[in-house]
Formats: C-alpha cells, sequence, structure tokens
C-alpha cells in the first residue's frame, strides 16, 4: 500500500495543473496575463488582413513560453464569448483541447496566415464585413504542464 501512495505522489508530482481565467483588453503589444513557474502566457490583438487569400480579420494571438529546464507538454481550452454565449466551452468535444510541445525555454506563438490552427489564434472579428458576431470574452482555461517522457 505504501508503495502505491508513494508512486501515486510521484506521479501526481510530474503532471500541473493550473487554472489561467482572465478577460482581455484589446492591445496591440504583447501582454502578458498568466506567469508561474513552469509556463507565461501572453496575448495581442492582431489585424490578419491578408488579400490575396480573401482574408480580412482581426485576431488575438497567444503566446506561451517554456519557463523550466525541461520538455513539456501543455494543455489548455479557449473558451470564446460571441453574443453573451460560449461557443466551445462543451471542453468534452474532441477538437476543444488544445496541445502543444515547448522545450526549455521555448516560446511559441499564434500568427497571421491560413492554415493550420492550434489554438494560439482566435477569431475575434471579420475587418471587413458588417453585421456579424465580435469576440466579447477569450478565457483560457485548465492549462496543465507535463514533463515529456519517453518518446513523447
Amino acid at each position: 500500500m505504501k508503495r502505491i501512495s508513494l508512486l501515486f505522489a510521484v506521479l501526481f508530482g510530474l503532471c500541473s495543473s493550473t487554472f489561467a481565467q482572465f478577460e482581455l483588453t484589446p492591445t496591440q503589444e504583447w501582454t502578458t496575463v498568466s506567469a508561474t513557474k513552469d509556463y507565461k502566457l501572453s496575448y495581442t490583438y492582431t489585424d490578419c488582413s491578408i488579400p490575396k487569400e480573401g482574408l480580412f480579420a482581426e485576431y488575438v494571438l497567444l503566446r506561451f513560453q517554456n519557463m523550466t529546464n525541461e520538455t513539456i507538454v501543455l494543455s489548455w481550452f479557449n473558451d470564446t464569448y460571441y453574443d453573451g454565449e460560449c461557443t466551445n466551452c462543451d471542453h468534452s468535444k474532441r477538437d476543444t483541447k488544445r496541445t502543444i510541445i515547448l522545450k526549455p525555454g521555448e516560446i511559441r506563438e499564434g500568427k497571421c496566415g491560413i492554415g493550420l490552427n492550434i489554438g494560439l489564434r482566435v477569431h475575434s472579428k471579420w475587418t471587413k464585413l458588417q453585421g456579424h458576431k465580435e469576440l466579447e470574452k477569450l478565457m483560457v482555461t485548465d492549462i496543465t504542464i507535463k514533463p515529456v517522457i519517453g518518446n513523447e
């Protein structure tokens, strides 16, 4: 029984979970909204107009920095609110959890562009269309950090 308790304590110590909940204010500068001994989270608003692709939108870009000396797996949810309703707060759906792997000291941030969105770029509003919903609130929730073990 002692061995099981010790194993549980060791495994629990390898995975940490934090809850970073915040509301965003539009800014053109990277603004840190959460910092722990394991990671730092910042955001900025940016105009991602790419006329040749027909993209005219404003996005919130997220930036995560690994503050540890280990490679980590970082996971989180982006809860987005439009017209007072959360459009993706059902965390049981398979595509709402975001996960990245960060090497020691590595910084990963969202970018403008067409293609894969790993949750570091969040749609705020269309800039050339009228009458469409705009992002009212973005909350990054259920952030979990665990070290990479083996060949993950």
